[in-house]
């Protein structure tokens, strides 16, 4: 059997008011790394928010982390606690 390695997609879904949620649920991204950033680990936010799977949590937090490494700020100096780029 060998691995077969595909491309995911980020389980990222923006609204008309430009609210980043995960998936298609009412939890946002902002909501997710917020609790990351204070020490939460992944399974802990799937168990405090159900509807999202933990593949999905996951996925997004590393998302997150490689915009950050990317953008070559640290995760700690963002002025409004957005984990978007732009602040957003």
């Amino acid at each position: 059997m060998s691995l077969i390695v595909t491309d995911q997609p980020i389980p990222l879904i923006t609204d008309t008011n430009d609210v980043v949620h995960i998936g298609h649920t009412r939890v946002t991204l902002d909501t997710v790394i917020v609790a990351f950033r204070e020490g939460a680990t992944p399974e802990t936010i799937a168990q405090q928010y159900p509807v999202l799977a933990l593949a999905d949590v996951y996925a997004v937090i590393g998302y997150y982390l490689n915009i950050v490494r990317n953008s070559r700020i640290p995760s700690t100096s963002r002025t409004n606690g957005s984990p978007h780029p732009s602040g957003k």
